[in-house]
């Protein structure tokens, strides 16, 4: 299952770009587990989000952003959506190599 992908430095930073699977208006916002899915922007999984915001003008990815960002122990404003910000799978862009990432993350 690859629902990470390594990117090349930007100024020296390592960065990866990770798919998301968004769920808006779930009882509790939660990060992971991590889910199968049909192949898309050439990733066939991803780390599921579930957020109690509902779908409403960008504030269930906002909070997927700020959710994630806290999960990983990075500012908010390092995480970028790269792709699907108004689609329940979207494409972030984080400034972490891929095995800190996953390693921050843990067994989800």
């Amino acid at each position: 299952m690859i629902a990470v992908k390594s990117m090349p430095p930007i100024e020296g930073v390592p960065h990866t770009h990770l798919a998301v699977k968004v769920t808006p208006g779930a009882r509790r916002t939660q990060v992971g587990p991590w889910v199968v899915m049909a192949p898309h922007q050439g990733f066939d999984g991803a780390l599921k989000i579930t957020v109690t915001q509902v779908a409403e003008r960008g504030r269930a990815t906002h909070v997927v952003v700020k959710t994630l960002a806290a999960a990983l122990g990075i500012p908010p404003s390092s995480v970028q959506v790269v792709a699907g910000a108004t689609a329940s799978v979207k494409i972030l862009d984080i400034p972490l190599d891929v095995e800190t990432l996953t390693a921050r993350l843990g067994v989800l």
